[in-house]
């Protein structure tokens, strides 16, 4: 009996014609994934190049808010798996034969795409108005309590509430100014990426 060994394994069956495209492409989307989860380059999937073109519009139309970058690694990972699995069936066939099954399968693995494109694209519009929500909330003006042991004009901690949740923030005090843990303070702008400035409450 013969040991199985999937075709996958197999890196004869990668290069063959009819799947050598497809290896190629998943490949290069395989390494984008890679780098962009390792945090080498400032990655967002939306930004791929189409915006408000017709391209953008069909690929909107077809797959939702999935961004293409991930609508087309899906599609070249479908294609990919149908070919491969399909080498032993054509090897016979010239390589230009071959070669004509890459559109068809590249539309199978369109379908598969965007079968797959709409769930994964609602929970990423989710995700990102989540984001741009988080970003679009601003502290300044609000009041806090200050819940390290002091805030000074170098360091503090700061709680502000934020709807339900309270929001732990890095501040700084004016210039002058000391407030102990449990004081009330008015955030007067923000200190940096995440932190903000403090003054007293009367200070206007």
């Amino acid at each position: 009996m013969q040991t199985f060994l999937p075709l996958a394994l197999i890196p004869d069956a990668f290069l063959a014609p009819v799947a050598i495209g497809f290896t190629v492409a998943v490949t290069g989307f395989v390494l984008y994934w890679l780098v962009a989860a390792f945090g080498l380059r400032h990655h967002n999937p939306h930004h791929g190049g189409v915006g408000h073109s017709i391209a953008g519009i069909m690929l909107h139309f077809f797959f939702g808010h999935a961004p293409p970058i991930l609508v087309l690694s899906l599609a070249s990972l479908a294609g990919w798996v149908a070919a491969v699995a399909l080498v032993p069936s054509v090897s016979a066939w010239q390589p230009w034969q071959q070669l004509l099954l890459d559109l068809p399968l590249l539309a199978g693995g369109l379908l598969v795409a965007r079968l797959l494109a709409f769930p994964i694209g609602r929970v990423y519009q989710q995700a990102a108005e989540a984001e741009a929500k988080e970003q679009a909330w601003s502290p300044v003006g609000m009041n806090a309590r200050v819940v390290s042991y002091e805030v000074c004009d170098a360091y503090g901690q700061v709680e502000v509430k934020k709807g339900g949740p309270s929001v732990l923030l890095n501040a700084r005090a004016k210039p002058g100014q000391t407030f102990k843990q449990g004081d009330t303070v008015k955030v007067v702008s923000r200190d940096g990426g995440s932190g903000v400035l403090v003054e007293r409450m009367d200070a206007h």
